[in-house]
């Protein structure tokens, strides 16, 4: 996945992140079309947050270990 890199735990861990997120948000809801599309775009945030986390942590990992 593009946004866990190789890291399989990682991955697990978002992927069941973003199942329960959108599960406890649609159950929330009434089940209109409006809440599912803002529900996709809630979910859509929280995975562009996940990847931009990511790369900083993975950019800053790399800045350290170049100083060593």
């Amino acid at each position: 996945s593009a946004i866990a890199g190789s890291d399989l735990f990682e991955r697990e861990m978002l992927l069941r992140a973003t199942v329960n997120l959108r599960q406890s948000l649609i159950d929330e809801g009434t089940g209109t079309q409006l809440e599912r599309l803002v529900v996709e775009q809630v979910v859509s945030s929280h995975l562009q947050q996940a990847f931009h986390e990511s790369r900083e942590a993975h950019s800053a990992s790399k800045g350290r270990m170049s100083a060593e």
